[in-house]
């Protein structure tokens, strides 16, 4: 399973409250991302990144992080924000 939907995984379970399941398929991309160089997965190392340091500091912080990128990707796409 690719990188990008492995994280997109880990905070659905974080977003439903399986904080559990979203740490393991964090530490799948973890070592996916360490077995790489940045040719394969650069973009993907800073949100991973995020994320991790995140959760570590103030895990309830995280819903608020995600909430940040879904507003900036619905404003960079010209998307229609969901009621």
């Amino acid at each position: 399973m690719s990188v990008p939907v492995q994280l997109d995984f880990a905070l659905a379970d974080y977003l439903i409250g399986d904080v559990a399941r979203c740490e393991r398929a964090l530490a799948h991309v973890k070592s996916v991302l360490d077995d790489h160089d940045d040719r394969w997965f650069g973009n993907d190392r800073p949100a991973y990144g995020q994320v991790r340091a995140q959760l570590d500091s103030d895990p309830a912080g995280l819903r608020d992080l995600i909430e940040t990128w879904r507003k900036d990707n619905i404003e960079r796409l010209g998307l229609t924000p969901s009621s």
